[in-house]
């Protein structure tokens, strides 16, 4: 009879025990992005919830105002993919609210780490007439690749309940400005 009753209050215990243990996230959890995913912004949505010991908080039925989507595509070129680089999404940079240019974000997935590893910026210009007056200035932009000695970390591997990380990176992209009224011709310039 003692037996009986042992083996379920083992397998009660063994439950309570790891319904007990924070969740642990891995790289193996997080797999590689390969089409569109879409996001909800729920920030000033729904109140936060409650800070509490094994608490649970349910969004399954929340949706924001803020949907988005992000595209992520199969890194094919071996000047990144030789790096780590994994994939990459497209972005845009602003430099002023009504001026930016586009660039491609590449990632790498790995054991540790999912981070932002290099830049390319295609070469591109954009006319900068609506800011200046003159329908002739212009910002040109060359084609322009960069691996990160400091890749920025996005999410560090394994995290769980309370984990943190953090990384300083720098970036900087050459352009040319072209404006006639402040004697500029092909003057360069860097966005850092």
């Amino acid at each position: 009879m003692k037996r009986i009753f042992t083996i379920p209050i083992l397998f009660l215990l063994t439950i309570t025990m790891y319904s007990q243990t924070p969740i642990t996230i891995e790289a193996d959890d997080l797999p590689i992005p390969t089409s569109t995913y879409n996001y909800d912004n729920l920030i000033n949505i729904i109140a936060p919830p409650a800070i509490s010991e094994n608490g649970t908080w349910d969004y399954g039925n929340k949706f924001g105002n803020n949907l988005s989507s992000f595209d992520y595509f199969p890194e094919l070129d071996t000047l990144f993919s030789n790096q780590g680089v994994d994939v990459y999404s497209t972005g845009f940079k602003s430099l002023t609210p009504n001026l930016g240019y586009n660039v491609y974000y590449e990632y790498d997935f790995s054991d540790d780490a999912v981070e932002d590893k290099m830049m390319f910026v295609a070469g591109q210009s954009y006319g900068l007439g609506a800011i200046s007056g003159n329908t002739k200035d212009s910002l040109l932009i060359s084609t322009q690749a960069w691996y990160w000695g400091n890749p920025r970390t996005l999410v560090k591997f394994p995290f769980t309940n309370k984990s943190s990380w953090s990384s300083v990176s720098y970036r900087e992209m050459d352009f040319y400005l072209n404006v006639a009224a402040a004697g500029l011709n092909k003057a360069p310039g860097n966005h850092i």
